[in-house]
């Protein structure tokens, strides 16, 4: 038996691994558990995952015999990677997936416990960043990492682009003929708006595949009834379509339930203001919902758009809405917004305008603003409604600064997952019950 020290200071034993006559196959696993990844990651998992497969087994019968091999090493790093990434990536959106540090440093130090004669070797799998000379860690399992990622990104992009090209092939079938129609006319026409509703239905199967392959400008350049004033109906009928539920019905409720929360969360001047004024008695639904939204900042609180910023609670709150006079210069405000979050590495991404200098005097007139969409709205509920469809439709990412806001309203009102869970958002949907 092999003794090894967790990092809790338990020792565990791991069984010694036989001759290669009888090591465990592929279809007869020793370890049956199947491996967790990232920070729950153990020396047990890594046993469990090498333990899986031909390549892993070798490399468990190598290591009695001493230090790997360079080769082993490279497989090692290649099959840690590689089953992060199968782990991590977010309901089938490879960019979500992320290796950070202290995830990384737990692979390695997993290393060392399960292969100790590795220990004076860990530059090789692991190698710090350093900053701003070396951005990005270095070593075999971040590379390995690096490259797998960009292989399955493309290999994606591939079969995207396949799949493209057979739905574009003729076929006769009726309902082939009847979308192709209907996308001939579409490109003709933007009017009657019923008929367009009617067009935009029979196409939906061509356009979700495409804007599977698109950037959200193209979206927007390639299906332009999408800058139709009506617009956001299309939305509408593209989010039904995709199978999300609806929330805009469930702020009345969610208000409710947050203002004795507000009261224990709530400290600085200008959030205790805003609460006040949310307590009046004649505070409309558009007050009580924006008071939220800004509020909702205290309580989950703006996380890192870099490795070194993290936005002030007051910043995510201006983010968070827009106020305006008028809706031209709501929009040039959001143009210079985005000049000053391009030094940051924040992309543009939809904006809700509300007219008037702030939540004590607006006018009951609200805009979505994102490219060359320009929606108007009466309520800002229904503003933030499109925001969240456009998002989930177009895959828009939400602003870095006020991210988690969106994923709390998506999470507490739409029912949609976030990409990672957060705790604060779940306190907030345990007030819900």
């Amino acid at each position: 038996m092999v003794t090894l020290n967790t990092p809790a200071g338990v020792e565990k034993q791991i069984a010694p691994i036989k001759p290669p006559a009888v090591v465990p196959s592929v279809s007869q696993p020793r370890y049956e558990h199947e491996p967790n990844s990232g920070l729950l990651f153990s020396p047990d998992d890594l046993s469990a995952l090498l333990a899986k497969t031909e390549t892993g087994q070798s490399i468990l019968r190598n290591s009695l015999k001493g230090p790997l091999s360079k080769d082993s090493k490279k497989e090692l790093s290649i099959i840690i990677a590689d089953h992060h990434i199968l782990r991590h990536f977010h309901e089938n959106n490879l960019s979500l997936c992320r290796l950070p540090k202290a995830v990384l440093e737990n692979y390695v130090h997993c290393i060392k416990l399960r292969f100790p004669a590795e220990i004076e070797d860990m530059v090789t799998y692991y190698i710090p960043a350093a900053p701003p000379e070396r951005k990005n860690p270095g070593g075999s399992i971040y590379q390995a990492y690096k490259r797998l990622k960009g292989a399955k990104r493309d290999r994606e992009r591939r079969e995207l682009q396949h799949a493209a090209k057979l739905s574009t092939k003729e076929n006769r079938s009726p309902e082939r003929a009847e979308q192709s129609e209907a996308n001939r006319w579409l490109s003709l026409n933007n009017a009657p708006w019923d008929t367009v509703l009617k067009m935009w239905k029979t196409t939906e199967a061509y356009r979700f595949e495409q804007i599977k392959l698109l950037k959200p400008v193209e979206i927007i350049a390639k299906f332009r009834h999408y800058a139709e004033p009506l617009g956001y109906q299309l939305i509408d009928a593209d989010y039904h379509s995709l199978g999300f539920s609806e929330g805009i019905a469930n702020w009345t409720e969610l208000v409710k339930k947050l203002k004795p929360y507000f009261i224990l969360k709530v400290h600085d001047e200008f959030s205790m203001t805003v609460l006040e004024y949310m307590n009046h008695d004649d505070a409309t639904h558009d007050v009580l919902v924006c008071c939220t939204l800004i509020l909702l900042n205290c309580c989950v609180k703006p996380c890192k758009i870099n490795k070194n910023a993290r936005p002030a609670i007051l910043t995510a709150q201006e983010d968070i809405l827009m106020f305006a006079a008028n809706v031209q210069s709501g929009v040039d405000n959001i143009r210079k917004l985005f000049e000053s979050y391009a030094t940051q590495n924040i992309p543009p991404h939809p904006k809700v305008i509300a007219l008037g200098s702030s939540y004590r005097d607006m006018s009951g007139e609200f805009y979505v603003v994102f490219d060359r969409l320009l929606y108007k709205t009466n309520s800002v509920a229904r503003a933030v409604d499109i925001v969240i469809k456009m998002c989930n439709v177009m895959n828009i990412p939400f602003s870095k600064v006020t991210k988690l806001i969106w994923y709390t309203v998506e999470e507490t009102l739409y029912n949609i997952r976030a990409p990672a869970q957060y705790k604060e958002i779940e306190i907030i949907k345990k007030l819900q019950k």
